[in-house]
């Protein structure tokens, strides 16, 4: 048994300034025949990413260019890209392995179907062009290259991030970008169903004192310290009380915590996502936790062309049945 502490439920970090400009408005809809707003489609996000992507000498906003800027930022190194690489999949409707369940919502089998490999497949693809609109160290990134490129202004859309990193990128960008107007906007990844967790504390049964470890794990979990995380620590709750607080909306602090309370609790009371969450394959198989580390380093190969994208997910699914044979009481077979 665990508490959740904080949560990094992800969401599409984008400059809000910039796609509210009416300069970028037009010229976004007069290039590709419609409105500059947040994509809700790979295709409209694969637009902005081209859009976006400036020389030294071009304009933003009307103003001429210092430095490059990249359509995005993405955390495509061996180590977060199976985060994002979920957001995408599971945006498509598909996942991993398909969960079967008995008339009991007891799992029966997990089953990788020609489905889920087909859009395994797609996902990667459409990935790997997305990269190419981003900079180069986007290829090795974790969440803090990332929150720094779009926190300098150097990436408009961070596609898929943690969104306890918004108030730290929005720190950020007040600090180093040279515009008043320059703000950040939060919107759902493609296809509305982020990947979403939290890190938890827990009491382990070795504990030479499980009462006071108890106790501290109480007081991290109560009101007073979980509103301590967001407000000194930039963090986000994952209690419905501190978020429902209407605090969060007053003028000091509506950004950036107002607009994260608003789109947390937007996700995590949508019915559709929540029963989503509870038959996505990681959250019902023992084996998942293994499998989720094993997934770092095999999807970042075909993106650093180590693997063609078949090979690439042919290795997945090989690793997946393996490890899930090997750690978890539940069959799993490949169509």
């Amino acid at each position: 048994m665990v508490l959740p502490f904080y949560t990094y439920h992800m969401g599409m970090f984008i400059r809000q300034d910039v796609f509210d400009d009416p300069t970028e408005q037009a010229a976004f809809e007069g290039k590709y025949g419609y409105e500059l707003k947040a994509a809700t489609t790979y295709e409209e996000l694969r637009d902005q990413a081209e859009f976006f992507t400036r020389k030294v000498g071009d304009t933003l906003k009307g103003e001429t260019l210092e430095h490059d800027i990249n359509g995005v930022a993405m955390q495509a190194g061996a180590y977060q890209i199976n985060d994002e690489f979920s957001c995408y999949l599971w945006g498509k409707g598909s996942d991993y392995a398909t969960v079967v369940k008995d008339d009991a919502g007891n799992v029966k089998e997990f089953v990788i179907t020609k489905e889920n490999k087909e859009k395994m497949k797609e996902t990667m693809e459409e990935y790997i062009n997305l990269v190419s609109f981003g900079s180069p160290g986007c290829l090795t990134a974790n969440y803090d290259f990332v929150v720094v490129d779009q926190g300098e202004g150097r990436a408009m859309i961070q596609t898929t991030m943690f969104s306890n990193c918004f108030a730290w990128t929005a720190g950020m960008l007040e600090e180093n970008v040279d515009d008043p107007d320059a703000k950040l906007g939060i919107a759902p990844t493609i296809g509305a169903k982020p990947y979403t967790g939290a890190w938890s504390f827990g009491v382990v049964k070795a504990t030479d004192n499980p009462e006071a470890a108890y106790w501290l794990v109480r007081y991290l979990s109560s009101y007073e310290c979980q509103e301590a995380v967001m407000k000194e620590g930039g963090q986000l709750t994952t209690r419905m009380d501190v978020l429902s607080d209407p605090d969060w909306k007053s003028e000091e602090n509506m950004y950036p915590f107002g607009i994260l309370v608003d789109y947390l609790l937007q996700n995590w009371q949508d019915e559709e996502y929540v029963d989503f969450i509870k038959n996505a394959w990681y959250f019902n198989s023992s084996a998942a936790g293994k499998i989720y580390e094993m997934q770092m380093n095999v999807l970042a190969k075909p993106v650093h062309d180590e693997m063609s994208v078949g090979e690439g997910i042919d290795e997945l699914v090989r690793q997946t049945i393996e490890l899930t044979s090997k750690f978890d009481d539940i069959p799993i077979s490949e169509e």
